[in-house]
């Protein structure tokens, strides 16, 4: 049966070029695929091929504040972005833009890029309403830590557990204190005080949040397709 697919890249070739051999695959099984980022790339996907929708917003939670701000040519900037964490601006813009989406293209899969995961916590609830199967994509060499794989931003060959660990021990600290300057800065209003805060405030399950170390403060967890949720989906690698 037909099913009507959603590739949702982060904004950057190096995301968007490795879903398209999945995504003919697809098409050649006779799914309907849409790959949406934002409007900058839509002459780039349709050469491509594929059909594209244009997002107008940015993930949240990922840091964007400033550039969004700096793109607005926004005054007084610092509280601009100060506001925008209070009101989890960023966070409700990107809401709008994914409902459009859905309401558009009315699609049974949504394939997130890893790399922002945060929008599974925006979509969560309107999966869950609408009978939506999420499943995360990674673009890239996975960004979370376990034994035998160090962080994929260092230069530690795998296998070696002393260089392992110590790259594990830098990145877990270089983390936490961009979440204590974050904090400082904006009041206690850091990324991972406004995942944290949507997080809960979506009522997602705690399963499916990873709980290794990873590059990023929040990511999705593995999960077996056996589920009754439809949600739960297994990751996915596109390489």
């Amino acid at each position: 049966m037909s099913k009507r697919v959603v590739f949702l890249c982060y904004h950057g070739v190096g995301h968007i070029n490795p879903c398209f051999p999945l995504a003919r695959i697809l098409e050649q099984q006779g799914h309907v695929v849409t790959i949406a980022t934002v409007a900058y790339f839509n002459g780039y996907v349709t050469r491509a091929g594929f059909s594209h929708h244009p997002l107008k917003s940015v993930p949240f939670g990922l840091g964007f504040e400033t550039w969004v701000n700096t793109e607005r040519k926004t005054r007084f900037q610092y509280w601009a972005n100060l506001r925008d964490r209070y009101l989890d601006k960023l966070y409700r813009e990107r809401e709008i833009d994914l409902i459009s989406l859905v309401t558009r293209i009315k699609p049974d899969v949504i394939l997130i890029d890893a790399t922002q995961a945060t929008d599974f916590i925006v979509l969560y609830p309107l999966a869950k309403e609408r009978g939506i199967a999420l499943a995360m994509i990674h673009a890239m060499f996975p960004t979370y830590v376990v034994p035998g794989r160090p962080p994929v931003n260092s230069l530690v060959i795998p296998g070696n557990i002393k260089e392992e660990q110590s790259a594990l021990a830098r990145m877990k600290r270089k983390l936490n204190l961009s979440d204590l300057r974050q904090r400082l800065v904006y009041f206690a209003l850091s990324d991972r005080y406004l995942i944290n805060r949507r997080f809960h405030q979506n009522q997602i399950p705690k399963c499916f949040r990873l709980t290794v170390p990873s590059l990023f403060d929040f990511q999705v967890a593995v999960l077996g397709s056996s589920s009754t949720t439809r949600t739960r989906m297994p990751q996915s690698s596109s390489r």
